[in-house]
């Protein structure tokens, strides 16, 4: 069952493996948005406040549940304190790395997937996840150029092809929950066009949302 919460605003959800430009595509599709006339606001995850800093800070010093626990509770002070008001605020919310992403680096950490999807069921769920796909061997050769800031960031192509199959498992799972995944490979286009896949997919789902609550 969805929790997604009865707001203004929209949220959108941007996930993928290391190295395929989730960072860089959510600030430009912030840029596209307000470019239409649409207040956007983006965010991102770990986040900014004290646990969010630690948790970012900690991924050397702390594996498994420990490390698991502590990015769930910032997850979900981000979201009482930064995205709901910005969801009662009328605006379209971009998020880079959310709930799949947890998915993910707890599985890699040796999580079971059903334990953490119980973790995060009554996170707020998006209006869309954008789960963003790619080379495996050019996502890792992408985070080695910028130099690796978390040990998930270590590894090279078989790494990156085990965190790549990990993805699509926890995508796959996701949407068997009823869970709004939306895969986009960006196979060889620019991160500008990335991101006007995404502004076509926001725009889809923002119309299909409006016609499912009967606005014109």
């Amino acid at each position: 069952m969805s929790s997604t919460a009865c707001t203004p605003g929209f949220l959108v959800t941007i996930d993928g493996p290391v190295g395929v430009g989730k960072t860089t595509v959510a600030a430009l599709t912030v840029a596209g948005l307000t470019k239409r006339g649409l207040p956007a606001f983006l965010t991102g995850q770990p986040s900014d406040s004290p646990m969010g800093r630690l948790a970012r800070a900690s991924t050397f010093e702390l594996q498994g549940l420990p490390l698991s626990f502590l990015m769930a509770a910032d997850r979900y002070h981000h979201q009482e304190y930064v995205i709901t008001p910005a969801l009662e605020a009328g605006r379209v919310v971009i998020c880079d790395r959310y709930v799949t992403t947890a998915m993910v680096l707890d599985q890699m950490d040796g999580a079971h997937p059903g334990f953490i999807w119980s973790i995060y069921r009554y996170l707020r769920w998006p209006d869309v996840a954008i789960m963003l796909t790619g080379d495996p061997a050019l996502c890792r050769a992408r985070a080695a150029a910028r130099g690796a800031y978390s040990r998930y960031h270590e590894g090279g192509t078989e790494a990156g092809e085990s965190e790549a199959a990990l993805y699509e498992r926890s995508a796959d799972l996701l949407t068997g929950y009823g869970y709004p995944i939306a895969t986009l490979a960006i196979g060889d286009r620019t991160a500008q066009q990335v991101a006007g896949a995404v502004l076509d997919l926001i725009h889809d789902h923002m119309t299909s949302r409006n016609y499912d609550e009967g606005e014109p």
